[in-house]
């Protein structure tokens, strides 16, 4: 996979032009007219780690976890996307200066297969993960990346965590604060 970080320097000029690039390289993909694929959504929402399964054709979401979307519940909340809504949710990140980006994209076929954006570095609980597999026609084997979480979403060997650094450098700001708050009263 291509990883994308879009930290505290880097100029978004440059992480628009690979957004562009992976986005040209999915639509001249010849899975981009029809497809299925898994998404994710991670975040301090109704459906955190809530796997579907979409299915696409022309850019319109055509059924969710093989229901014809017409009978499908989706409350507003949901927002599931197409691939080319996962671009655009990029777009909107860079166009708004979000705080924190990092991007994953698939070698192949150039869709996202990981979005985090954290917005504003002051708000909390504005961090979202989002997480794609493209399905091959092999609609029954699900990507494991794609299973919630049990305890070691990374499913790296050495259990260290990806939470970016300056999540863990807040949460020691804080716990350090309010030990002192309550030392000094």
């Amino acid at each position: 996979e291509n990883e994308i970080v879009i930290g505290y320097l880097t100029p978004y000029t440059s992480i628009q032009t690979t957004s562009t690039q992976q986005q040209q390289t999915w639509q001249q993909s010849p899975s981009s007219n029809e497809y299925t694929y898994e998404f994710r959504r991670q975040c301090f929402c109704s459906d955190n780690n809530m796997v579907y399964k979409i299915h696409v054709v022309n850019d319109i979401i055509v059924s969710i976890n093989d229901d014809n979307v017409n009978d499908v519940q989706i409350s507003s909340n949901d927002n599931l996307p197409t691939i080319n809504g996962l671009f655009q949710m990029i777009d909107d990140a860079i166009q708004s200066k979000a705080y924190y980006m990092n991007v994953r994209y698939d070698n192949d076929k150039g869709y996202p297969t990981r979005i985090e954006i954290n917005q504003n570095e002051l708000r909390t609980d504005d961090e979202f993960i989002y997480l794609s597999n493209l399905l091959d026609g092999k609609d029954d084997e699900t990507n494991p990346t794609m299973s919630p979480p049990n305890g070691n979403e990374n499913n790296d060997k050495s259990g260290a965590s990806k939470v970016p650094m300056v999540f863990v450098l807040l949460f020691v700001i804080m716990v350090v604060t309010v030990l002192t708050e309550q030392t000094i009263n």
